[in-house]
């Protein structure tokens, strides 16, 4: 009797065999390229633009698209994920994501980076929306601030290679060869998502049609939307740091080459994910945490004023930033661990943020051509300062 030969196996699936099979490590895998990818997309395309000589106040703009587009788009697709789960959800993000990137590279005008920043938000909306439940939904709720913590220092690594990387990458190749770099890896990225299982969501019993707005717009209670006040304080800072600040200041502020901004931006990310990692391991004391996200205040006024002598001022931000990444996972879970429509609750949480940080990359292109950068800085320190008041307030009153 003759062996019936194997069907030939497509790249694809060999592709999907050899990805890890564990719900967690999807998610690991899942994060981390997720993390690199979107690091890299958020160096080259405010280079890009200063490249193409693109007005910095149009520069803003474009940016903000990204966040006035989470904002409107991650309650509905969490809300989605609360009825059918999280999958889906999840290859939308990847496909809107290469939708963006083709966009970019087809494109080299502003109208085509504003309709690739729409779908950057699109595909940043996506993931957001899901990524806690995912996690909550495999490891289940105990320790979940530990262990939500813990993934944000893994994307700051992630986040700090792909900076790194992308640095040098743009030294020895073009903008379109690098964003077609991004773009094959982002197909990658659509594999990993696609493998995830439907059951990592958390499936509400109540039907879409009958069930998205009303759970949007249910009632919260006030401390919710004081939590989502503190959050967007501090999101607004250390958001638009990463994303527009830091890269615009050091490329046309001091005229650091692509290489050196997207390094100084490498190590921003490292040290944030060491100073993420490092305490949730030494489970040092929340009031020290309190303490580090309080030296970003004058961090941020000194970053301008110090000239090219950034790298101390980079690396206290990048600690109280790691601060920051558990005291925001505290505050998430303290909100949401008890709630039926996990990811719609987070998506609510985190809409004044998305409509603060809008409104911020907005004026901060008109600001930079008027004023320069040091007024911007000063804003983003007196958010800290008032984020570092209501934090020890809400620790003290809780009794932590």
């Amino acid at each position: 009797m003759q062996n019936t030969p194997s069907p030939p196996v497509s790249p694809i699936a060999k592709i999907t065999h050899s990805l890890p099979h564990g719900e967690m490590e999807k998610l690991y895998a899942l994060n981390i390229l997720y993390s690199v990818l979107m690091a890299a997309m958020a160096v080259v395309v405010p280079l890009y633009l200063l490249h193409l000589k693109v007005d910095i106040t149009y520069i803003g703009i474009i940016v903000a698209l990204n966040p006035l587009v989470f904002m409107i788009m991650r309650v509905f697709f969490a809300s989605i994920a609360d009825s059918i789960g999280t999958r889906s959800i999840n290859a939308i993000s990847s496909i809107t994501n290469l939708m963006a990137i083709s966009l970019y590279i087809a494109m080299s005008t502003p109208i085509g980076f504003a309709l690739g920043g729409f779908f950057e938000g699109m595909r940043a909306s996506a993931f957001w929306s899901v990524v806690r439940t995912d996690i909550l939904f495999v490891k289940g709720h105990a320790k979940a601030s530990t262990m939500l913590a813990r993934f944000s220092g893994l994307r700051q690594f992630a986040d700090g290679a792909g900076r790194f990387i992308v640095g040098f990458s743009l030294v020895y190749m073009s903008f379109q060869g690098t964003l077609m770099a991004i773009a094959a890896l982002s197909v990658l990225l659509l594999i990993i998502s696609l493998s995830i299982g439907h059951s990592n969501g958390h499936p509400s019993k109540t039907p879409i049609k009958d069930g998205i707005i009303p759970r949007i717009l249910k009632k919260r209670p006030l401390s919710f939307w004081q939590a989502s006040f503190l959050l967007m304080l501090i999101f607004i800072v250390i958001n638009t740091l990463v994303s527009f600040m830091i890269p615009v200041y050091l490329t046309e502020g001091l005229g650091l080459s692509y290489e050196e901004t997207g390094t100084y931006l490498a190590l921003f990310s490292l040290a944030t994910a060491f100073a993420t990692l490092l305490p949730l391991r030494f489970e040092i004391n929340p009031h020290i945490l309190i303490l580090f996200a309080a030296l970003m205040v004058p961090a941020l006024i000194a970053l301008p004023l110090t000239g090219t002598s950034i790298m101390i001022p980079i690396l206290v931000l990048a600690l109280g930033s790691g601060a920051c990444n558990i005291l925001n996972e505290y505050i998430i879970v303290d909100q949401v661990f008890r709630s039926k429509d996990v990811s719609t609750d987070i998506g609510v949480l985190f809409i004044p943020l998305k409509l603060g940080e809008f409104m911020f990359l907005v004026a901060a292109g008109f600001v930079v051509t008027r004023l320069g950068y040091l007024p911007l800085f000063i804003t983003q320190s007196l958010f800290m300062a008032v984020a570092v008041l209501f934090i020890w307030l809400m620790f003290r009153r809780s009794g932590r």
